[in-house]
């Protein structure tokens, strides 16, 4: 994408507000609340750690208790287990009596059996087993009709209460009550029942409270101020305080409904109107339904402890909030300005015209004007060699020992990866699409941004290598063979330096990212960031896309475009008819079949790396790109899909014609061509000669002279004069410098010979041609 900032210095306005005053207001804050957030962690932390020590006692010891009162309910269950296959019962309960027996000796029988059961177990006090159909209760100690209840000794089950348990029994099939003016715990169970679900056998275990109370107050810690009950939805079942005035207003239907609608482990928090105080409740189920331990327990507890905590933090907090307002508002007044006077040149605000005082020239004059025209052209030469090597002009084994040295391109790391960033397109950003000189205000745009990269892949990456072409930023980064997961490290440095100047510049980018590659493959490596670029600009999903996510279709909808390979081994193949026939099928294929707008976008990506891919392999393997592949511009992506297949297809003709014409050149003149090719790279190079040449190409300098002026009818030396004279003028038409800075430029380090070639070639002196451009302007 090309890319302009647009900014005039003849209209300027007043200052916009940027905001950056409050982000610098922000930064500091962040820092000077650092021992406010240490005190409030620290209070918080505390109060956290006392309430997480109450509840986490609280609640090991309700896990313990439950266990203790499940295991009670555990052995009375399995009792009644035991029970629904006593023959006496099953005889019994049906009205029948065993063999050679009557219903009086079962039942006395009977007795005897549960006698044997009772003794088993020591928090059982007593067991009852009652038959309705006869109206009998069997204990251990007797047999007797349920009117003879009020006249029998140590009775814990009274009429009213067999009442209860037979009501409670008709919806379900076990049953946990506490009898009144009773010191048990009554668990019953429907042992038999008729073919209706009416009870026929009903046992109830009557097991001892006080002992249930007393396992509770043992398992409680001495420092706990909590309350242990067994409750169903309709009161107390037994309380390790029987006088807690709490319990009495607690509403245990909504306890139940609390703990039945969540499993998170959250503790149900209510208050008491009569004592004012909050409470937080614990909550387990046991094995009987409907009935559930609960512990009660005061917040006060735990708050007790944290006052005295609290007035130090509050003294701590208006200390520092009272030194903060003053260091905050002073410091960030002060700083922000500088970065202001930027965002307002980037923006088009115009600014301050105090060049002494202004960011925004300070840093303009540490661009230009300390840095001298000899070393400008310095800078852009090596900027243009590092490109040539990206787009393939200049392979990486022909970088010679000079120029790496010379440019600082040393490559330690075997594996390299390519980031091309672009600057967004928007006009409020001031970026305009138009082509024009990149202006003071550009080259600021992209000192932050390769200042800042650099930065930030210092720490995993630093080893990188920038340029700058068509307002793009190519940066190669070495990976360390140390480096782990490099691909996810450099996105996401990527999206830290999205974000850092999004916030402080206003400045955003698109970044595409290359899959690592070996350093020999540089020119591959940008093919796929370039076309990780393109896929951001086609489809706009995010700012950030790496090509190994990129889907590589073969075929979209009904069409089967093959692979982007297969199409560019097709055209160098230099076979016209299969070439029409690949095209002449996707017709036919697109007529057949309605393409959605993502799949017509993914045809146009398609021909789009196909296109670069032979342009690629144009650069490196002939030095040449026809001009019948040039048509890949913004325009591109406008044409309709049916008109671009016709363009690709003649362009791809052209294309494998010249190919095949320039492949029968090179055959015969390779040799030659290298070696100019090779020149014209390196020309600037003060050590290129004859015999550095010979020693690159791996041949005698004697026999390079001679094959190449068989080839060119003129010496090596000649050429390369050729070339550096030729730069030497563009140079001299385009800048300022010195015949002496001239020289050096072009690879002569004395400025007499190179004058006096320079008349040799062109007829006149640098210095007669200089006087001629002035003149003629």
């Amino acid at each position: 994408m090309t890319m302009h900032y647009k900014h005039s210095l003849k209209n300027k306005s007043k200052s916009k507000p940027s905001g950056l005053m409050w982000q610098w207001i922000l930064s500091y804050t962040s820092v000077l609340l650092m021992p406010i957030l240490i005190c409030s962690f620290y209070y918080f932390h505390s109060y956290n750690l006392v309430e997480q020590r109450t509840l986490s006692n609280q609640h090991l010891i309700l896990e313990n208790s439950k266990e203790q009162i499940d295991s009670a309910f555990y052995d009375a269950i399995n009792l009644s287990n035991h029970l629904q296959l006593n023959s006496y019962i099953n005889m019994l309960a049906h009205g029948k009596c065993a063999v050679d027996s009557t219903p009086a000796l079962d039942r006395h029988y009977l007795s005897g059996d549960l006698k044997m059961l009772q003794v088993s177990n020591a928090l059982i006090q007593q067991l009852n087993v009652y038959f309705p159909a006869s109206d009998y209760i069997v204990t251990a100690a007797s047999a007797h009709e349920m009117s003879m209840l009020p006249y029998m000794d140590n009775v814990g089950i009274s009429f009213q209460d067999w009442q209860q348990i037979l009501e409670e029994l008709d919806g379900t099939h076990i049953v946990c009550m506490t009898p009144e003016n009773s010191s048990c715990l009554v668990l019953a169970k429907t042992l038999q029942s008729d073919i209706h679900g009416a009870p026929l056998a009903v046992m109830a275990v009557q097991l001892d409270r006080e002992r249930l109370i007393h396992k509770l107050q043992n398992d409680l810690f001495p420092e706990f101020g909590g309350v242990f009950a067994l409750i169903k939805t309709d009161g107390v079942l037994l309380s390790s305080d029987s006088g807690s005035a709490v319990l009495e207003e607690l509403s245990f239907p909504s306890i139940f409904t609390f703990f039945d609608s969540r499993d998170d482990g959250s503790l149900y928090d209510t208050s008491t109107a009569s004592v004012g105080k909050s409470y937080l409740i614990d909550f387990y189920p046991t094995l009987i339904p409907e009935v559930g331990l609960i512990s009660v327990t005061d917040k006060s507890v735990y708050k007790a402890d944290l006052y005295k905590l609290l007035e130090v933090l509050l003294f701590t907090l208006t200390v520092c909030v009272i030194t903060g307002l003053f260091v905050i508002f002073y410091f960030s007044r002060r700083n922000y300005k500088p970065v202001e006077q930027i965002v307002h040149y980037i923006k088009g605000y115009g600014g301050d015209d105090d060049n002494d005082t202004n960011e925004y020239h300070l840093i303009m004059k540490i661009l230009t004007h300390n840095q001298s025209e000899l070393e400008k052209q310095r800078a852009l030469l090596r900027n243009n060699y590092v490109q040539k090597i990206l787009t393939g002009e200049i392979a990486f084994h022909q970088i010679s020992g000079p120029v790496a040295e010379a440019f600082s391109l040393h490559f330690p790391a075997d594996r390299v990866c390519v980031l091309l960033l672009s600057p967004e397109t928007s006009q409020e950003s001031g970026f305009s699409s138009e082509p024009s000189p990149a202006d003071n205000t550009e080259q600021l745009v992209y000192f932050i941004i390769e200042n800042v990269l650099k930065e930030l892949l210092s720490g995993q990456f630093p080893d990188n290598y920038f340029c700058i072409q068509h307002r793009q930023i190519a940066v190669i980064t070495c990976i360390p063979g140390e480096a782990a997961q490099p691909e996810q490290s450099l996105e996401h440095i990527v999206q830290e330096l999205f974000s850092f100047l999004t916030r402080n510049y206003q400045i955003e980018l698109k970044a595409g990212i290359s899959s690592i590659h070996h350093k020999d493959g540089l020119s591959t490596a940008y093919l796929q960031a370039d076309a990780a670029l393109e896929y951001i600009k086609l489809f706009g999903n995010h700012p950030l896309c790496h090509y190994a996510s990129i889907p590589q279709e073969q075929e979209i909808g009904a069409i089967h475009l093959n692979t982007s390979d297969y199409v560019v081994n097709l055209i160098l193949s230099g076979s016209q008819p299969q070439l029409s026939d690949y095209f002449s099928t996707l017709r036919r294929d697109l007529e057949s079949s309605r393409l959605s707008s993502a799949d017509a976008r993914s045809c146009y990506y398609f021909f789009y790396q196909v296109t670069a891919r032979l342009r690629l392999y144009c650069q490196t393997h002939y030095s040449f790109i026809p001009s019948c592949l040039d048509f890949i511009g913004d325009t591109f992506f406008q044409i309709p899909l049916p008109e671009l297949l016709t363009q690709v297809q003649e362009a791809f003709q052209k294309a494998s014609e010249q190919l095949q014409e320039k492949k029968e050149m090179l055959d015969n003149n390779r040799w030659g061509t290298d070696i100019r090719r090779f020149i014209q790279n390196n020309y600037f190079d003060a050590d290129l000669n004859l015999n550095t040449l010979a020693e690159h190409f791996h041949i005698s300098p004697s026999y390079l002279s001679k094959k190449y002026k068989e080839q060119y009818q003129s010496s090596v030396i000649d050429y390369l004069y050729e070339v550096r004279i030729r730069n030497s003028i563009q140079l001299i038409q385009d800048t300022n410098m010195k015949v002496t800075e001239v020289a050096q430029m072009v690879g002569f380090p004395d400025s007499n010979a190179f004058i006096r070639i320079f008349k040799k070639i062109t007829g006149i002196t640098p210095g007669k041609y200089k006087a001629e451009l002035i003149s003629k302007t």
